[in-house]
């Protein structure tokens, strides 16, 4: 009996220790497990927050770049202000070219467009002479003002009856340009 009682409890500790031991694993492989899914969900918020920080510094690209063709936009039209200083503008670039100009007329035009918008339209007319090269370029500086224009009505004549060589050239074109109200 004291084998069988011996051997009895030697049974009796091995199956506990055996189940204690399984407790053990499954109590550990649930905390390993816990701790991989936290890591996970660590990762995961990381992950979402360098895409929310590579968003956000795109978008500042953009608002950049937008704020740079705001800018170009907004230079691109005469201030409410600015009639004067862009007709002594044309004026400088004519007498730059050593041509005569001579304004005719000039006028605020409006829309509803461009009325909604705070914006106008400023019709200049011009008349110019001088000789045929200084004429083109001085139309090549107009044209490449950064404003909104655009020439209309352009004529380019001499006069026949003279020698074409010494003989001046009459331009006489009507510029349209954007002005703020």
């Amino acid at each position: 009996m004291t084998r069988s009682r011996s051997t009895t409890l030697m049974l009796g500790i091995g199956v506990t220790l055996v189940v204690a031991m399984a407790w053990l694993l499954y109590y550990m492989f649930g905390l390993i497990r816990q701790t991989n899914q936290a890591i996970a969900g660590f990762q995961s918020t990381l992950e979402f927050d360098k895409q929310k920080q590579d968003y956000l510094i795109s978008t500042g690209r953009v608002i950049q770049s937008a704020n740079s063709d705001i800018s170009r936009i907004n230079n691109s039209i005469i201030p409410s202000d600015g009639e004067v200083s862009f007709i002594e503008q044309i004026e400088a670039l004519a007498r730059s070219n050593n041509l005569q100009i001579t304004i005719d007329s000039l006028s605020a035009d409006s829309s509803d467009a461009l009325d909604a918008a705070g914006m106008g339209r400023l019709t200049i007319k011009i008349k110019s002479s001088g000789a045929y090269a200084s004429i083109h370029r001085f139309l090549q500086q107009i044209e490449a003002m950064p404003l909104k224009m655009a020439l209309d009505q352009v004529n380019l004549q001499t006069d026949r009856s003279k020698d074409k060589a010494i003989a001046p050239w009459n331009l006489t074109m009507t510029i349209y340009v954007l002005k703020y109200k």
